[in-house]
């Protein structure tokens, strides 16, 4: 049968010209270059990432590891990241992890678990520096955005008068996750931590940087001055606003449907603070504030009467010191409230679907009577 088939291929083949043998010879080739392919991609094993975000120290102690133990390996995203098959993968993980890696570069308070008796002074308070700021860089590091942090801290030595003493300092230097942001609000923890972990490290004398070496802190704002009051004033404007423009949708949404209508709200807000004291006097009302009683009593004999006469003299006297009643009142207004309201709204006229051969929408504005009565509700 074999013979039969053999023929009719080498008379289909004679029928060919040679573009078109030329034509079938490739697809034929082809298609089995595509199966060698697929069948040597299937039967190599599935990778799987052992590490990732390594620094290039980590990374090569880990290659030659894996080198030793014929482990086959690939590197990804430039180096910092290594694949193993993913049959081998937990195994090999805790194989390299029971020898201590990947080795983090960051001391902390590890190393006085090895004291030494005859440590200077000198070397305990540098230890001490290192320590702190590697648990810094520890804490800081464990944040959502951090890949890895960096602290850095300058301790002054003590003066001997407070008024040379210098301030602690410190800055942090962050390596952000690829493609993340820190918020304002983290960097200001993050100032706070480092300030509050050092004695007399006052908030504004810590700096942060990012892997740009931009600085991304600024000094915190008193609330009571002007730049920080023009902030927090900002900050509520925008919220009023947020927050009057949400409940107005939200009203017109129920009326018209969702879609037919956009508000717009802006609330003009009176921030003056007014501190006013108040003293009531009632004269009416008296209290009594100090009383003094003088009570004297005198006796005498006079020796030229026969027989001898006694006399008596007694004398009194009160004095009494009235507080008139005062009442003190002390109101502080901190300001903030609506001063002026503005409120814009954009509604969608209606639809009426016409019945015919060919149903059709009809749109219709909305009179103005239908909108003072929205203005009004």
């Amino acid at each position: 049968m074999a013979e039969p088939i053999t023929k009719q291929l080498t008379a289909f083949a004679s029928k060919l010209n040679r573009a078109q043998k030329y034509t079938i010879g490739g697809v034929v080739i082809a298609a089995l270059a595509g199966m060698i392919l697929l069948v040597s991609s299937t039967s190599q094993p599935s990778m799987a990432v052992l590490f990732s975000e390594l620094d290039q120290k980590d990374a090569g102690v880990i290659v030659e590891k894996l080198k030793e133990k014929k482990i086959p390996f690939e590197l990804q995203s430039n180096g910092t990241a290594i694949t193993v098959p993913t049959n081998v993968l937990h195994e090999t993980r805790l194989s390299l992890a029971s020898e201590g890696l990947p080795q983090s570069s960051t001391v902390g308070y590890e190393i006085f678990d090895k004291t030494n008796l005859g440590m200077s002074d000198f070397v305990q308070k540098l230890n001490y520096r290192r320590a702190l700021e590697g648990e810094l860089s520890r804490t800081i590091g464990s944040l959502d955005e951090v890949h890895k942090a960096r602290v850095h801290i300058v301790v002054p030595e003590k003066a001997l008068f407070d008024k040379d003493q210098n301030k602690a300092t410190a800055s942090v230097i962050l390596q952000l996750k690829s493609g993340r942001n820190i918020s304002k609000m983290n960097t200001e923890g993050i100032q706070n931590l480092v300030a509050s972990s050092v004695e007399g490290m006052e908030t504004n004398a810590v700096t942060v940087v990012d892997q740009k070496g931009q600085i991304i802190s600024e000094p915190p704002r008193d609330k009571n001055s002007l730049a920080g009051l023009s902030s927090t004033q900002y900050e509520l404007q925008q919220k009023v606003d947020q927050y009057l423009t949400s409940k107005v949708q939200t009203l017109l949404d129920g009326v018209l449907g969702v879609g037919n209508a956009v508000v717009r709200a802006n609330a003009e807000l009176d921030f003056t603070q007014v501190e006013k004291t108040t003293e009531d006097f009632d004269p009416d009302k008296q209290v009594v504030q100090s009383e003094q009683k003088i009570d004297e009593q005198t006796k005498s004999v006079d020796s030229l009467s026969v027989p001898a006469v006694n006399s008596a003299s007694q004398r009194g006297n009160t004095v009494t010191n009235y507080e008139i009643s005062k009442k003190v009142e002390k109101i502080v207004s901190q300001g903030g409230g609506i001063k002026r309201l503005s409120i814009a709204t954009l509604i969608n006229g209606s639809t009426k679907i016409i019945e015919g051969d060919k149903p059709t929408l009809e749109y219709k504005p909305r009179g103005r009577g239908n909108a003072k009565n929205y203005a009004s509700s």
